[in-house]
């Protein structure tokens, strides 16, 4: 007999739901024995009490699964509530990228930079507030790690850089002939090969 998947799938979970059943039993049974052992139930009317009290919170619950279940069903079902959620992550997104921005501006990021850095580096917005300690972190790993993100330092001359004299091409020119490579061989710009 040849058997295709579904079929084995339904045997087996047959067979699973039936040992499942059993062992139900089984621990129901031991159950009992415990408690007439302790002496909390005594005669067949006390057990026939617990059975009845069972079945009704048994009842109960499988009532209230399925209104759960229809709720469920109901909320993720439903398109304004999806629509809601977007939004509401859009504005996430928006309230901790402008903390970003904040932030990177108060720190001197590089005015371009800051979409980029926020696109590859930001956190993500986990929360409806922004957590301002994290991107401060943020922020400062990155001037640690990607220091082109921000303004070189200005550096100012040495002063006595300020009276050298400026070089003339002149000058240049004469401290040595310049070589250039052309047409497969190195030429002299003062002439000589």
């Amino acid at each position: 007999m040849s058997w295709n998947k579904d079929e084995y799938e339904r045997t087996r979970l047959a067979y699973n739901a039936q040992q499942d059943e059993k062992r139900k039993h089984e621990r129901i049974a031991k159950a009992l024995e415990t408690l007439r052992e302790c002496g909390v139930i005594g005669d067949d009317e006390d057990l026939e009490t617990l059975r009845q009290e069972h079945g009704q919170f048994r009842d109960a619950l499988i009532s209230l699964a399925e209104e759960r279940d229809e709720l469920d069903a109901r909320l993720s079902g439903d398109a304004l509530h999806q629509e809601n959620e977007t939004l509401r992550q859009a504005g996430r997104d928006r309230d901790w990228r402008d903390a970003w921005r904040e932030t990177a501006r108060a720190a001197g990021m590089h005015e371009r930079a800051i979409d980029h850095a926020w696109k590859h580096h930001g956190p993500k917005a986990e929360s409806d507030e922004p957590n301002r300690k994290a991107i401060q972190a943020t922020v400062a790993k990155l001037k640690a790690e990607h220091d082109y993100l921000w303004p070189a330092p200005v550096t100012e001359a040495p002063a006595d850089a300020v009276d050298a004299p400026a070089s003339s091409p002149a000058a240049a020119a004469a401290s040595g002939p310049r070589f250039t490579f052309s047409g497969g061989q190195w030429r002299s710009s003062n002439g000589t090969n």
